[in-house]
């Protein structure tokens, strides 16, 4: 195979960290495994298959890794039989270590639990057992909370909940502690928060305040480009005098640096900014652009930026006594959030449970020792000559601890070798922090420090298609909407030759307007009338075989369709497909608490703990077991203002046949909830399965 300059140069790479940009379709695993089979062949190398860490994101791709890594040795032994050194590293690679990081860290456990308070019988648990788990747990934590009856509680549940539940303080907890958990320190990083709010008297010296400023700024710098843009548009077009208007607004702001940002040059600047009376253009037919283009323009950028300085108009001593004032509720989050990490903790070693995140601080426990690698990981370093990470814009702060411990330090005579594609880092993975891509891309490309490689060029799709998606990105991404900039370095390359074919990116507008469809019904029929089109209309699109190489007419394996949620989304589109006897076939289902039985069993079982949660008791009400229309709900809702439930008895006080019906759902709510004070759940599972006949439904 024919490498291009840059994957070669990613072939042959040594003696430093490496980081490898690589874009889709260039090639990225052909080229790991390559510079892998070429360093494990030759014997000059010190790199030997149990020598080396491979860290991939899934299971799938360090099996498929493998598979490649080994095919290339079977093929070196078809051509050497005799070979006694390549046959040495093809036997080993069944031990060598391309895994997950998951699958790494749980290897360090196994061989090293002795060192931990761990019980070795220890098992990873299952997503929905956790997740009943933590779900249990915190219930028991918050129950407790309210118990104590403590004033400072009960302000963090005024300030985070609503009248209908713990909903939000519940994800407000579980997402600080499973943040705080990709961290190194956790407990560090929950006292550096509740540190923050200890106010300096300084605004300009205030953290928190500082950052605050920098987030603003981010909104009022998109507002003055556009008023910029206003401007000059208005001048090109003979408005000098409303020109001036707008320029002489923004002037405050002309000198302002983001990255030397004080609170008090963005509260001076932000009172200085006064609109002037724009100067009146008649209503005439010269003057359509003015009225219809330039003067909608300016008023609608002259209402961000009114918005965006509110805030900054506040002085910062103002600013200092709000974030003060919030200390209290920090502490109490925090502190609840700390009392759920160690119930929790202890229910999971009661059941001999692990979970991911686990996984990575045990393994963390063994390889550090203060702040300073342990004997366990000096090991680690002496055995591997070279640790690949595949994916690495997927890497949280943790996982770059654990790498960093089996790694050699020194980034310029390193031998860390790092993949993935900068532009996927905005998907924040598991909490991944794109930051660490981010800081080695910039460091290696202006520094020595390592090595910074681009694999730019595109071998799986046309110019026509990369074209169209650099023209989309260059105006979508920059620095500040993806953190990165949509630059050169990022642009896709065409890197492989079509034939030629007449086609360009499509834009379909659907008309959302309907009584009768909702709009994404009616996109879902655009894109099954679209799809005809390309497989079955009177001119079929053209696309390229894979084995041919040649044009052929396109057919509906050919096509993929992507959508933003995969929830109910997919189910309309497929049932949509059906209807137009379009064959399709989507490989997921969801996840199991997505699917629309376990969504209406929870909703059952939150209601026999709590039946005064107005959504659990409408979606049950709505569905199968039950058998309520949209109707008979709304008139539910009008026979009371207040909760959901209390309405429900009130209808049940009347004799008509609705009546009866909201009777009979309370008599089998105060039954199942009976049933369950002296049943297991399951049991109480399976009595709401019997009575209502769900389990052959859903069946």
């Amino acid at each position: 195979m024919k490498w291009t300059n840059d994957q070669q140069a990613a072939i042959d790479a040594r003696d430093s960290h490496v980081l490898v940009s690589a874009a889709a379709g260039s090639g990225k695993t052909a080229v790991l495994v390559e510079r892998l089979a070429s360093r494990l062949l030759d014997e000059n190398d010190d790199l030997t298959a149990d020598r080396m860490l491979v860290v991939t994101f899934t299971n799938a791709a360090a099996a498929e890794m493998k598979r490649r890594i080994a095919k290339a040795l079977d093929g070196a032994l078809r051509d050497d039989p005799d070979n006694d050194y390549v046959r040495r590293q093809r036997q080993m690679l069944n031990r060598a270590l391309i895994t997950t990081i998951h699958s790494f860290c749980l290897e360090v456990i196994r061989e090293n639990y002795y060192l931990l308070d761990l019980d070795p019988a220890f098992k990873i648990a299952e997503e929905r057992d956790l997740v009943l788990l933590q779900d249990d747990v915190l219930e028991d934590v918050l129950e407790e909370e309210y118990g104590k009856q403590d004033s400072g509680f009960f302000a963090l549940v005024d300030a985070y909940t609503s009248d209908r539940g713990d909903n939000e303080l519940e994800e407000l907890i579980l997402g600080l502690y499973h943040y705080a958990r990709t961290l190194p320190d956790p407990e560090a990083y929950l006292d550096e928060l509740v540190s923050l709010y200890q106010m300096d008297s300084d605004p300009d010296e205030e953290p928190l305040l500082i950052e605050f400023g920098r987030v603003l700024f981010t909104d009022i710098e998109r507002a003055l480009r556009q008023l910029r843009r206003v401007g000059i548009e208005l001048r090109l077009a003979g408005y000098e005098a409303q020109a001036e208007n707008v320029l002489a607004a923004i002037a405050p702001f002309e000198r302002i640096e983001a990255e030397t940002l004080k609170w008090s040059e963005l509260e001076t600047a932000a009172r200085a900014v006064k609109f002037g009376t724009m100067k009146s253009v008649k209503r005439v037919d010269e003057h359509a652009i003015y009225h219809n283009v330039l003067k909608p323009a300016y008023d609608q950028a002259k209402k961000k930026l009114t918005d965006a300085l509110t805030e900054a108009s506040v002085s910062g001593a103002d600013h200092l006594e709000a974030l003060a004032a919030q200390r209290p509720l920090v502490e109490t989050l925090v502190g609840t959030v700390r009392t759920f990490a160690v119930a929790y903790e202890q229910a999971k070693r009661d059941r001999a449970f692990v979970d991911f995140s686990d996984l990575e601080h045990y393994a963390l426990a063994i390889l550090r020792e203060g702040d300073a690698p342990s004997s366990v990981a000096s090991l680690y370093k002496q055995r591997f000559v070279e640790v690949l990470i595949d994916e690495y814009q997927d890497t949280n702060e943790i996982q770059e601890t654990i790498i960093g411990l089996v790694s050699q330090e020194d980034e310029q005579v390193g031998n860390l070798f790092m993949v993935g594609d900068i532009k996927q880092s905005i998907y924040r993975f598991r909490h991944a922090e794109p930051g660490l891509f981010i800081d080695k891309a910039t460091r290696f490309k202006r520094t020595e420090a390592g090595q910074r490689i681009d694999l730019s060029q595109n071998f799986r799709s046309r110019a026509e298609v990369l074209h169209g998606i650099n023209d989309l990105f260059i105006q979508l991404m920059d620095e500040e909407v993806g953190e990165i900039a949509y630059d050169e370095a990022a642009r896709l390359v065409p890197g492989r030759d079509y034939e030629p074919l007449e086609a360009s990116p499509e834009l379909v507008l659907v008309n959302g307007q309907s009584h009768e469809l909702s709009k994404q019904e009616l996109e879902g029929r655009a894109i099954a009338t679209r799809i005809l089109e390309l497989v079955s209309g009177d001119e079929p699109f053209k696309v390229t075989d894979e084995e041919t190489g040649l044009l052929r007419s396109c057919e509906y394996r050919d096509i993929v369709i992507l959508v933003r949620s995969k929830k109910e989304r997919v189910e309309q589109l497929m049932d949509i497909l059906t209807q137009y006897n379009i064959p399709a076939y989507t490989d997921s289902d969801g996840g199991y608490f997505q699917a629309t039985e376990i969504r209406m069993m929870l909703s059952v079982l939150k209601l026999i703990d709590n039946p005064l949660q107005d959504i659990p008791l409408a979606g049950a009400l709505r569905s199968p077991m039950f058998g309520f229309t949209d109707e008979e709900l709304a008139k539910i809702r009008l026979e009371s203002e207040e909760s959901f439930y209390d309405a429900l008895k009130m209808k049940a006080d009347d004799e008509d046949e609705l009546g009866l019906k909201c009777g009979e759902v309370l008599d089998r709510l105060s039954m199942w909830r009976t049933f369950a004070r002296n049943h297991s759940l399951s049991e109480l599972i399976q009595q709401v399965f019997n009575d209502t006949g769900f389990y052959d439904f859903a069946g």
